[in-house]
């Protein structure tokens, strides 16, 4: 639960206080049809419409991922080298570093509507966005970053 400040009678969230979103998943914990960054109301008719369609979906709380690299602790260097990395070619990297930089991006970039999944072949990136990426790190930066 996120503290609330009053500041001259409206409330206001601390920045580095999670959103509450939700996503769907599979029982193998895989998001279905890129549903993320679903408000309550969004997520529970999203869910309805699966299980009537006979998937086997659950709904999930996305703020855990957010608490999860809260306390990793990360610099806003390692944000910025996790973005850049997520929005270039896989196979400039290590398996390992691209592992690392994807879920980062599935995790915390997607779900806040910075960058969505999208194939690009087989050399080129696995995620886009309509922004600037030098603004996504910069925002991104500033929810989780400790320094």
């Amino acid at each position: 639960m996120t503290s609330m400040n009053l500041t001259q009678g409206v409330f206001t969230i601390p920045s580095k206080a999670p959103i509450k979103t939700f996503r769907i998943v599979n029982s193998r914990d895989r998001v279905i049809d890129g549903l993320t960054g679903l408000t309550l109301s969004q997520a529970e008719i999203a869910l309805t419409r699966c299980l009537n369609h006979g998937c086997n979906a659950y709904m999930q709380d996305e703020s855990a991922y957010f608490y999860e690299y809260l306390a990793k602790k990360l610099t806003r260097d390692e944000i910025f080298e996790l973005i850049s990395i997520g929005f270039s070619k896989p196979v400039l990297y290590k398996r390992a570093v691209w592992s690392k930089a994807k879920k980062f991006m599935e995790n915390i970039v997607c779900p806040l509507g910075y960058a969505v999944p999208h194939d690009f072949g087989a050399d080129g990136g696995k995620f886009k966005t309509n922004y600037d990426i030098d603004d996504v790190k910069d925002f991104i930066a500033d929810r989780i970053a400790i320094d």
